[in-house]
Protein backbone atom coordinates (compact mmCIF):
# COMPACT_ATOMS: atom_id res chain seq x y z
CA UNK A 1 0.00 0.00 0.00
CA UNK A 2 2.62 2.45 1.16
CA UNK A 3 4.91 1.24 -1.70
CA UNK A 4 1.86 1.92 -4.48
CA UNK A 5 1.10 6.01 -2.54
CA UNK A 6 5.22 6.26 -3.28
CA UNK A 7 4.92 5.42 -6.45
CA UNK A 8 1.93 7.64 -7.33
CA UNK A 9 3.36 10.50 -5.85
CA UNK A 10 6.26 9.97 -8.27
CA UNK A 11 3.98 10.01 -10.79
CA UNK A 12 2.50 12.84 -10.24
CA UNK A 13 5.73 15.02 -9.90
CA UNK A 14 6.81 13.96 -12.84
CA UNK A 15 3.43 15.25 -14.90
CA UNK A 16 3.96 18.10 -12.76
CA UNK A 17 7.62 18.69 -13.83
CA UNK A 18 7.47 17.25 -17.60
CA UNK A 19 6.17 20.33 -18.58
CA UNK A 20 8.54 22.86 -17.10
CA UNK A 21 11.38 20.93 -18.51
CA UNK A 22 9.90 20.89 -22.02
CA UNK A 23 9.57 24.30 -21.72
CA UNK A 24 12.75 25.27 -20.35
CA UNK A 25 14.60 23.18 -23.12
CA UNK A 26 12.60 24.77 -26.13
CA UNK A 27 13.56 28.64 -24.24
CA UNK A 28 17.15 27.20 -24.21
CA UNK A 29 16.78 25.65 -27.90
CA UNK A 30 15.58 29.27 -28.96
CA UNK A 31 18.65 31.08 -27.63
CA UNK A 32 20.59 29.23 -29.31
CA UNK A 33 19.31 29.53 -32.35
CA UNK A 34 18.86 33.35 -31.91
CA UNK A 35 22.60 33.11 -30.71
CA UNK A 36 23.35 31.78 -34.37
CA UNK A 37 21.67 34.93 -36.00
CA UNK A 38 23.51 37.39 -33.64
CA UNK A 39 26.70 35.69 -35.23
CA UNK A 40 26.36 36.26 -38.13
CA UNK A 41 24.23 39.51 -38.66
CA UNK A 42 25.99 41.27 -35.18
CA UNK A 43 24.89 44.88 -36.04
CA UNK A 44 21.32 43.77 -36.18
CA UNK A 45 19.46 45.19 -32.97
CA UNK A 46 16.41 43.30 -33.49
CA UNK A 47 18.05 40.13 -33.17
CA UNK A 48 19.61 40.87 -29.43
CA UNK A 49 16.46 42.40 -28.13
CA UNK A 50 14.88 38.99 -29.15
CA UNK A 51 17.30 37.25 -27.20
CA UNK A 52 17.17 39.68 -24.36
CA UNK A 53 13.24 39.00 -24.49
CA UNK A 54 14.44 35.10 -24.33
CA UNK A 55 16.51 35.67 -21.32
CA UNK A 56 14.12 37.01 -19.62
CA UNK A 57 11.81 34.63 -19.80
CA UNK A 58 14.39 32.48 -19.22
CA UNK A 59 14.56 34.20 -15.84
CA UNK A 60 18.13 35.27 -15.96
CA UNK A 61 18.62 39.05 -15.83
CA UNK A 62 22.31 39.35 -16.44
CA UNK A 63 21.79 38.11 -19.66
CA UNK A 64 19.11 40.03 -20.51
CA UNK A 65 20.68 43.62 -19.63
CA UNK A 66 23.50 42.41 -21.63
CA UNK A 67 21.54 41.73 -24.59
CA UNK A 68 20.07 45.43 -24.15
CA UNK A 69 22.82 47.02 -23.49
CA UNK A 70 24.51 45.67 -26.75
CA UNK A 71 21.53 46.92 -28.46
CA UNK A 72 21.78 49.99 -27.59
CA UNK A 73 25.16 50.22 -28.57
CA UNK A 74 24.26 49.87 -32.34
CA UNK A 75 24.83 52.36 -34.88
CA UNK A 76 22.95 54.29 -36.21
CA UNK A 77 20.85 54.15 -32.35
CA UNK A 78 18.03 51.64 -32.95
CA UNK A 79 14.82 53.86 -30.58
CA UNK A 80 13.17 50.69 -29.04
CA UNK A 81 16.35 49.25 -27.90
CA UNK A 82 16.85 52.41 -24.97
CA UNK A 83 12.68 51.94 -24.60
CA UNK A 84 13.46 48.21 -23.66
CA UNK A 85 16.37 49.13 -21.26
CA UNK A 86 14.05 51.55 -19.60
CA UNK A 87 11.39 48.91 -19.11
CA UNK A 88 14.08 46.34 -18.17
CA UNK A 89 15.48 49.07 -15.67
CA UNK A 90 12.14 50.35 -14.04
CA UNK A 91 11.50 46.91 -12.99
CA UNK A 92 13.96 45.90 -11.61
CA UNK A 93 14.08 49.59 -9.63
CA UNK A 94 16.92 51.14 -11.01
CA UNK A 95 14.75 54.59 -11.72
CA UNK A 96 17.61 56.89 -12.57
CA UNK A 97 19.21 54.17 -15.38
CA UNK A 98 15.35 54.17 -16.52
CA UNK A 99 15.07 57.73 -16.68
CA UNK A 100 18.15 58.17 -18.55
CA UNK A 101 17.00 55.14 -21.31
CA UNK A 102 13.63 56.51 -21.82
CA UNK A 103 15.05 60.26 -22.28
CA UNK A 104 17.52 58.42 -24.67
CA UNK A 105 14.93 57.01 -26.80
CA UNK A 106 12.53 60.40 -26.33
CA UNK A 107 15.22 62.01 -28.15
CA UNK A 108 15.27 59.91 -31.22
CA UNK A 109 11.30 59.69 -31.99
CA UNK A 110 9.46 62.73 -32.99
CA UNK A 111 6.27 60.44 -32.37
CA UNK A 112 6.69 58.33 -29.22
CA UNK A 113 4.62 55.08 -29.20
CA UNK A 114 1.57 54.65 -26.49
CA UNK A 115 4.19 52.17 -24.74
CA UNK A 116 6.63 55.23 -24.68
CA UNK A 117 4.31 57.45 -22.74
CA UNK A 118 3.46 54.54 -20.82
CA UNK A 119 6.64 54.64 -19.19
CA UNK A 120 7.15 58.23 -19.31
CA UNK A 121 4.26 58.30 -16.75
CA UNK A 122 5.71 55.64 -14.56
CA UNK A 123 9.07 57.19 -14.55
CA UNK A 124 7.31 60.62 -13.12
CA UNK A 125 6.17 62.20 -10.34
CA UNK A 126 2.57 62.20 -9.97
CA UNK A 127 1.81 65.87 -11.20
CA UNK A 128 4.17 65.28 -14.03
CA UNK A 129 2.84 61.57 -15.16
CA UNK A 130 -0.70 62.85 -15.61
CA UNK A 131 -0.25 64.07 -19.42
CA UNK A 132 1.68 61.11 -20.33
CA UNK A 133 -1.10 58.87 -19.16
CA UNK A 134 -3.42 60.88 -21.08
CA UNK A 135 -1.93 60.37 -24.05
CA UNK A 136 -1.32 56.43 -23.46
CA UNK A 137 -4.94 56.02 -22.62
CA UNK A 138 -5.82 58.12 -25.09
CA UNK A 139 -4.15 55.84 -27.83
CA UNK A 140 -4.94 52.93 -29.43
CA UNK A 141 -3.20 50.96 -27.00
CA UNK A 142 -6.27 49.23 -25.22
CA UNK A 143 -5.00 50.30 -21.65
CA UNK A 144 -5.57 47.94 -19.08
CA UNK A 145 -7.55 48.69 -16.00
CA UNK A 146 -4.49 48.79 -13.90
CA UNK A 147 -3.34 51.53 -16.25
CA UNK A 148 -6.66 53.47 -15.24
CA UNK A 149 -5.87 52.55 -11.55
CA UNK A 150 -2.39 53.85 -11.75
CA UNK A 151 -3.61 56.99 -14.03
CA UNK A 152 -6.03 57.92 -11.00
CA UNK A 153 -4.23 57.44 -8.50
CA UNK A 154 -1.44 59.67 -10.21
CA UNK A 155 -3.75 62.48 -10.94
CA UNK A 156 -5.09 61.80 -7.03
CA UNK A 157 -1.58 62.47 -5.28
CA UNK A 158 -1.03 65.12 -7.67
CA UNK A 159 -4.01 67.12 -6.18
CA UNK A 160 -5.32 67.55 -10.00
CA UNK A 161 -9.17 66.83 -9.29
CA UNK A 162 -10.06 67.26 -13.22
CA UNK A 163 -8.03 64.62 -14.56
CA UNK A 164 -8.71 62.25 -11.73
CA UNK A 165 -12.22 62.41 -12.27
CA UNK A 166 -11.04 61.73 -16.30
CA UNK A 167 -9.30 58.56 -15.44
CA UNK A 168 -12.22 57.99 -13.05
CA UNK A 169 -14.76 58.23 -15.20
CA UNK A 170 -13.00 56.65 -18.42
CA UNK A 171 -11.73 53.93 -16.40
CA UNK A 172 -14.77 52.80 -14.73
CA UNK A 173 -16.76 52.86 -18.18
CA UNK A 174 -14.23 50.07 -19.38
CA UNK A 175 -14.38 48.57 -15.86
CA UNK A 176 -17.21 49.24 -14.04
CA UNK A 177 -16.14 46.19 -11.43
CA UNK A 178 -13.29 47.30 -10.64
CA UNK A 179 -12.09 47.58 -6.76
CA UNK A 180 -9.49 49.54 -6.82
CA UNK A 181 -11.08 52.52 -9.04
CA UNK A 182 -14.38 52.66 -6.96
CA UNK A 183 -12.15 52.99 -3.93
CA UNK A 184 -9.77 55.64 -5.65
CA UNK A 185 -13.40 57.08 -6.42
CA UNK A 186 -14.39 57.54 -2.70
CA UNK A 187 -11.17 58.93 -1.88
CA UNK A 188 -11.84 61.48 -4.27
CA UNK A 189 -15.55 62.42 -2.46
CA UNK A 190 -13.87 62.52 0.89
CA UNK A 191 -10.77 64.74 -0.05
CA UNK A 192 -13.64 67.32 -1.11
CA UNK A 193 -15.55 66.55 2.23
CA UNK A 194 -18.50 64.35 0.64
CA UNK A 195 -18.62 61.91 3.20
CA UNK A 196 -22.27 60.62 1.59
CA UNK A 197 -21.08 60.03 -2.03
CA UNK A 198 -18.32 58.53 -0.66
CA UNK A 199 -20.43 55.72 1.16
CA UNK A 200 -22.16 55.38 -2.27
CA UNK A 201 -18.94 54.55 -3.53
CA UNK A 202 -18.32 51.82 -1.31
CA UNK A 203 -21.75 50.66 -1.26
CA UNK A 204 -21.31 49.71 -5.21
CA UNK A 205 -18.14 47.62 -4.42
CA UNK A 206 -20.20 45.66 -1.34
CA UNK A 207 -23.18 45.29 -3.91
CA UNK A 208 -20.51 44.22 -6.90
CA UNK A 209 -18.65 41.64 -4.08
CA UNK A 210 -20.77 40.15 -1.59
CA UNK A 211 -18.60 37.48 -1.25
CA UNK A 212 -15.28 39.71 -0.02
CA UNK A 213 -17.48 41.86 2.05
CA UNK A 214 -14.82 41.07 4.95
CA UNK A 215 -12.22 42.66 3.02
CA UNK A 216 -13.97 45.12 1.34
CA UNK A 217 -15.49 46.61 4.41
CA UNK A 218 -11.39 46.56 6.18
CA UNK A 219 -9.96 48.29 2.96
CA UNK A 220 -12.90 50.55 3.38
CA UNK A 221 -12.32 51.60 7.24
CA UNK A 222 -8.57 52.42 6.43
CA UNK A 223 -9.70 54.74 3.63
CA UNK A 224 -12.21 56.87 6.46
CA UNK A 225 -9.11 56.85 8.83
CA UNK A 226 -6.77 58.18 6.25
CA UNK A 227 -9.30 60.78 5.72
CA UNK A 228 -9.72 61.62 9.29
CA UNK A 229 -13.23 59.64 9.65
CA UNK A 230 -12.86 57.62 12.83
CA UNK A 231 -16.66 57.18 13.74
CA UNK A 232 -17.16 55.61 9.81
CA UNK A 233 -13.41 53.63 10.00
CA UNK A 234 -14.76 51.72 13.40
CA UNK A 235 -18.09 50.74 11.69
CA UNK A 236 -16.72 49.68 8.88
CA UNK A 237 -14.56 47.55 11.04
CA UNK A 238 -17.22 46.20 13.16
CA UNK A 239 -18.92 45.64 9.51
CA UNK A 240 -16.43 43.34 8.64
CA UNK A 241 -16.18 41.18 11.62
CA UNK A 242 -19.91 40.67 11.22
CA UNK A 243 -19.73 39.78 7.54
CA UNK A 244 -16.50 37.00 8.80
CA UNK A 245 -18.94 36.00 11.64
CA UNK A 246 -21.90 34.95 8.90
CA UNK A 247 -19.87 33.08 6.63
CA UNK A 248 -20.01 29.55 6.37
CA UNK A 249 -17.77 27.18 8.96
CA UNK A 250 -15.30 26.16 6.29
CA UNK A 251 -14.96 29.56 5.22
CA UNK A 252 -14.19 31.23 8.71
CA UNK A 253 -10.93 28.46 8.39
CA UNK A 254 -9.64 30.33 5.80
CA UNK A 255 -5.82 30.99 7.21
CA UNK A 256 -5.33 34.34 5.53
CA UNK A 257 -9.01 35.49 6.32
CA UNK A 258 -8.59 34.58 10.11
CA UNK A 259 -5.04 36.74 9.85
CA UNK A 260 -7.24 39.33 8.61
CA UNK A 261 -9.82 38.96 11.14
CA UNK A 262 -7.06 39.45 14.03
CA UNK A 263 -5.54 42.52 12.66
CA UNK A 264 -9.35 43.94 12.49
CA UNK A 265 -9.69 42.43 15.96
CA UNK A 266 -6.33 44.15 17.19
CA UNK A 267 -7.24 47.22 15.52
CA UNK A 268 -10.52 47.38 17.41
CA UNK A 269 -8.85 47.33 20.89
CA UNK A 270 -6.72 50.07 20.23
Amino acid sequence: MLANLKAMRGLLLLLILAPLAAGHEDLHKQITEISVKIASAPNDPQFWLARADLHQSHRDPKAARHDLLEATLIQPPFPLAFLKLAQFERKRGEIPLAQIALAKHLSLVTDPAPQAHREKALLSAPAEAIEPWQHFLKSKAEPSMHDFTLAAQAAFDGEDQEATREFLKSGLNRHPKSIQLHQINARTFLAKKDAKSAEQSFGILKLLYPNLLVKLNYEESLIWAKHEHPTHAHQALLSALKAYHQLPARLQKNRDLQNLVAKIQTTLRK
